[in-house]
């Protein structure tokens, strides 16, 4: 994912089922709210964390390249 600066504008909490999300920032900086608790993740920092819970991320001043990696991925029935 590439996100340039202060984006996205309209900034939405959302949780997903069971399971987890793991952030990886290759450029620039995100910040990843969980359960309120707010981390700066930046450049070769990564950040796993349950998917069930409160999250969002977004940018700050500076643009961001990371990835995402959900486990299960998304659209899969959990058995």
């Amino acid at each position: 994912v590439q996100m340039p600066p202060n984006s996205p504008t309209k900034r939405r909490i959302h949780k997903h089922g069971r399971g987890q999300e793991l952030v990886m920032v290759m450029d620039g900086a995100v910040v990843v709210m969980v359960e309120g608790e707010r981390y700066l993740v930046e450049r070769g920092d990564s950040l796993l964390f349950e998917a069930d819970v409160e999250h969002l991320i977004f940018t700050e001043d500076r643009p961001a390249a990371f990835a995402i990696v959900s486990s299960p991925p998304y659209g899969q029935k959990v058995i």
